[in-house]
């Protein structure tokens, strides 16, 4: 009996000692959801965008897809800035594709590894299917999950001339 009794102590004690690692690792992997603004702009390299990065993110992250909202920035204070909202897949490989307002295709693929989200957009001209647009995003939340940096590449493959990059700084809402 005192066996018995042992052995069911020991399982209790490995079962919560189970429980709190898991809380530990996932309280130390904060995630991507939720409304991030823009605190801070800089340009790293090319032509100076105002719009190189968006105003607002608001993320919803699931086991298998992102729902991804975004607020432009405006081009003034009294007009509000254009928001567009689509549901990307996380599996690897997988992506969307799509049609732009200008009628050119789009692929876009999700990954996302620990606390850097990485997203790659591929657009090609309309009735051709040369790429002409690579546009790669790389979003890496900060330990504390308070901060997003979005580092924003963007490069013209038809001419080698037209490349630039900006970074954004985001705090959670």
């Amino acid at each position: 009996m005192k066996t018995k009794f042992n052995i069911y102590k020991l399982f209790l004690l490995t079962l919560f000692f189970g429980v709190l690692f898991c809380t530990q690792l996932f309280a130390q992997q904060p995630g991507f959801s939720g409304t991030w603004k823009l605190t801070e702009k800089t340009n790293l390299s090319g032509a100076d965008y105002s719009n190189a990065v968006p105003a607002q993110i608001k993320l919803e992250q699931s086991i298998t897809e992102l729902t991804e909202g975004r607020t432009e920035v405006s081009p003034d204070e009294n007009t509000p800035g254009t928001t567009s909202t689509e549901k990307l897949p996380l599996e690897t490989g997988k992506g969307t594709i799509g049609t732009t307002a200008d009628k050119r295709k789009i692929k876009t693929t999700v990954q996302i590894n620990g606390k850097v989200l990485t997203e790659t957009n591929v657009i090609t001209l309309p009735n051709s299917t040369d790429t002409a647009i690579k546009i790669k995003e790389v979003s890496t939340v900060s330990d504390d999950g308070k901060t997003l940096t979005l580092v924003k590449e963007f490069e013209n493959l038809k001419d080698p001339n037209d490349k630039w990059s900006a970074k954004g700084i985001y705090e959670r809402q």
